[in-house]
């Protein structure tokens, strides 16, 4: 027998609103937002992006095991996820064992409250300092009422992982109030401005829509300067000007203002539905919203919808990369990575596959040349809860690193803050080694003209990416005989090359200089070295010191002190402590790697949670992956 409620959407609303009534309080306090990697087991409907230094995650939903056993059939499957999560990008780290940190949403009985969505849309702002939510349906349809069109959320970084949420009203409420929310709409944001379009009305996505279900047709954008908001036809972008399931990015690298695409997706009707192909892009000037297609060559993506898609920029344009998804029709999820290298207009799909198919995922550039691709179902749908939420996720906390230059997936859920940049793969370097533009079948002289200039005026490669690492001293990093400098800070190599001067004098100054620098640079190290030795690491996070091995086999360092999760409950900042070898699966016993366990009492819990605490026999784990054992007086540090 099907289910009458599905996580992300109702079949029958009035009937779900009265389920979550009965259902909600039993199950929900049970289970925290950022559950403990050890229970940790689905998250799926998130919105993820990048401010600053960290990774922020928000909305969706979060599946985990209670006393150490799945949520019983009788139960919700999964909870809305109530607080914001973000990780520290300035260090690297391992998905089994990074610090995530929780800044719980507010939830008072006000009016309107920043509702946690699932399939909404994300859009960053001008400065890169804030995001906007817009869209989405309320999980479970809890406190759909509150949904608001009084203005949009906003979300304010607080530089440190953390943030606030505040309404920000509209220059012109009419247009805004005049809109019909929808979710699963297609979204993505320029350097001004954010666009939604289509996507699927009802009361639980906007209550001025109760017992009106229905595909809505149009293209919303929000101009995040102005506060302006607009609604215009979409009919040039999709058949009948509107779409499901499908993503948005824009290319920065063509065109006066940047174009936007948006790729796979499903159009809708009431009464039809219909994939759209990869083979064929549809782009539109984001200012002048005049639109230009173009047909695509090579191994393009079986249609899809519910997949990921974020692009990297490139000397020669840029590339778009399009990571699993699901079947329009059937409960069939992919794994595979594709990549649209642009003026190309070829599709190259990458041979590493990883972490089973997945859908209802996001994914978004860490660093200089990784994906993060977070949650995501095997979209099992109907078909089971067992297969949909309870089967553990192949990613480590949901988490999955995807090198975009090497085009593989990294198996122990490695993300390096230390890369080198980014640069298209090699079969894509080989395409344009042999190919001109010559070469592509363009559907107009102005669309070839379109993408015969590379255009860096509108490069977000500075504001998207978090600021220059500066946590090691300026000297030159060691490492270990045998071991790759790739996990280090490029700033800190030394350079193979020299200049020489023929002035002898020139030449003692600069060596005297030098050597003058090293004795200071060597003081400040020291003092600090010493300094660092009488602390842990932050919340999971490894210098890139402590990292040695070669590439792909990363482990910690017998210096690199116990790592730490903390956010687990909203509110608090408990601390877990544990170790874990990297190169295990995911979700084998803990009882093999936790060690010292205490229980901790939740509030408002009807069950305990196994904290993790150190004992004085926890095992490092060094190159070899030989055990050692730490001493005792250890203490985990703080934040």
């Amino acid at each position: 027998m099907r289910p009458l409620l599905r996580c992300g959407g109702a079949l029958l609303p009035q009937l779900a609103v009265l389920l979550g009534l009965v259902l909600g309080p039993a199950t929900a306090a049970s289970r925290v937002d950022n559950p403990s990697p050890s229970s940790f087991l689905r998250r799926a409907y998130a919105q993820v992006t990048v401010l600053g230094d960290y990774v922020y995650i928000t909305g969706g939903e979060v599946c985990q095991l209670v006393d150490g056993k799945p949520p019983p059939q009788n139960a919700r499957e999964s909870d809305p996820m109530n607080s914001t999560l973000s990780i520290k990008l300035t260090q690297s780290w391992f998905a089994s064992n990074v610090g995530i940190r929780s800044t719980p949403r507010p939830t008072d009985d006000e009016d309107d409250l920043p509702m946690p969505m699932d399939n909404a849309g994300i859009w960053k702002s001008p400065d890169s300092k804030s995001f906007y939510q817009y869209g989405g349906i309320t999980p479970y349809n809890n406190n759909y009422k509150k949904i608001t069109k009084r203005g949009i959320w906003k979300f304010t970084s607080d530089g440190e992982g953390s943030g606030s949420w505040s309404l920000e009203r509209a220059s012109n409420p009419q247009t805004l109030s005049s809109l019909s929310l929808t979710t699963l709409g297609g979204y993505v944001a320029t350097n001004t401005t954010g666009f939604w379009i289509g996507g699927h009305a009802e009361g639980v996505t906007d209550p001025d829509r109760f017992g009106k279900d229905g595909w809505v047709s149009g293209l919303v954008s929000y101009d995040m300067t102005t506060k302006t908001w607009k609604n215009d036809t979409a009919n040039d972008l999709t058949p009948d000007g509107n779409s499901g399931g499908s993503k948005g990015v824009w290319v920065t690298k063509f065109g006066q203002n940047g174009l936007i695409t948006f790729l796979g997706g499903k159009t809708l009707t009431d009464v039809s539905e219909s994939a759209q192909d990869f083979s064929n892009i549809t782009f539109f000037d984001p200012v002048t919203r005049k639109s230009f297609y173009q047909t695509t060559t090579g191994m393009a993506p079986t249609a899809r919808k519910d997949f990921c898609a974020v692009t990297v920029e490139t000397e020669r344009g840029q590339d778009i990369f399009v990571y699993g998804g699901a079947h329009p029709k059937e409960d069939e999820a992919y794994d595979d990575v594709y990549v649209l290298s642009l003026p190309a207009f070829n599709w190259f799909k990458a041979d590493d596959a990883y972490g089973g198919g997945r859908a209802s995922h996001s994914c978004v550039v860490v660093g200089k040349r990784q994906m993060l691709s977070v949650g995501g179902t095997n979209n099992a749908g109907f078909s089971g809860f067992k297969t949909q939420w309870a089967e553990p996720d192949p990613f480590y906390q949901g988490l999955g690193i995807f090198d975009m230059t090497m085009m593989t997936w990294s198996r122990e859920g490695k993300y390096n803050a230390y890369a080198e940049e980014y640069q298209s793969p090699d079969v894509v370097k080989a395409w344009y080694d042999n190919h001109g533009s010559d070469s592509v079948a363009w559907t107009s002289e102005e669309v070839k003209s379109l993408f015969a200039v590379v255009n860096d005026s509108n490069s977000t490669s500075k504001s998207d990416s978090h600021s220059q690492f500066t946590s090691l001293p300026e000297l030159t990093v060691c490492s270990a005989p045998g071991s790759s400098t790739q996990d280090q800070d490029p700033s800190k190599k030394t350079s193979s090359s020299s200049s020489s001067s023929s002035t002898g004098a020139i030449a003692g100054g600069v060596v005297g200089g030098v050597g003058a620098v090293a004795i200071v640079a060597a003081i400040i190290f020291f003092v600090m070295r010493k300094k660092k030795r009488s602390k842990t690491n932050v919340a999971g996070e490894l210098p890139a010191s402590e990292y040695t091995g070669t590439p792909g086999t990363l482990h910690a360092s017998p210096h690199s002190g116990m790592q730490q999760i903390y956010g687990h409950q909203q509110g608090q900042s408990p601390y877990q402590q544990y170790a874990v070898p990297p190169d295990q699966a995911a979700h084998q016993d803990p009882n093999k790697y936790y060690v010292g366990t205490q229980s901790h009492e939740l509030p408002n819990s009807g069950y305990t949670n196994e904290l993790p605490t150190q004992s004085n026999n926890v095992q490092r784990w060094e190159l070899d992956s030989t055990p050692t054992t730490a001493g005792a007086g250890t203490s985990p540090g703080r934040i």
